[in-house]
């Protein structure tokens, strides 16, 4: 496990690009829309030598709305061995919202602040444009 790193921001441009295990990467309008609105949650991870190891989609994302630098999480060179472990875990856990966890969270909102749901509605309307 990996417990030493840093989260700095990173100049785009210097991140380096290797083979990546993705091939297709889908539609980011939603993620280049969530970034605008709110930012980025979860940091790319990079190593020392700022060899992108995951969060292409984000950085693609942060390009395309024009970002000089990005928030990412630096790994130590000496967990090169990791990288390729890291990529895969990254891509392979990560999954969409089954509907009923979707509507879950609309009703825990909209029972804690009234009128919420019709936001929550318009928002995720939009995302998905």
């Amino acid at each position: 496990m990996i417990k030493e790193f840093l989260v700095k921001e990173v100049e785009i441009d210097k991140i380096k690009l290797g083979k990546r295990q993705r091939k297709y990467i889908g539609d980011i309008t939603p993620l280049k829309k969530s970034l605008k609105e709110i930012g980025l949650i979860n940091p790319i991870i990079v190593s020392e030598d700022l060899r992108l190891i995951a969060g292409y989609r984000r950085l693609l994302a942060a390009k395309e709305l024009g970002w000089k630098t990005i928030p990412a999480r630096i790994i130590p060179l000496k967990y090169e061995n990791l990288f390729e472990d890291i990529e895969f875990h990254e891509n392979y856990s990560r999954k969409n919202l089954f509907q009923e966890e979707v509507e879950e969270v609309i009703k825990s909102k909209n029972e804690k602040s009234s009128g919420l749901i019709k936001k929550l509605i318009a928002k995720i309307f939009k995302l998905k444009q």
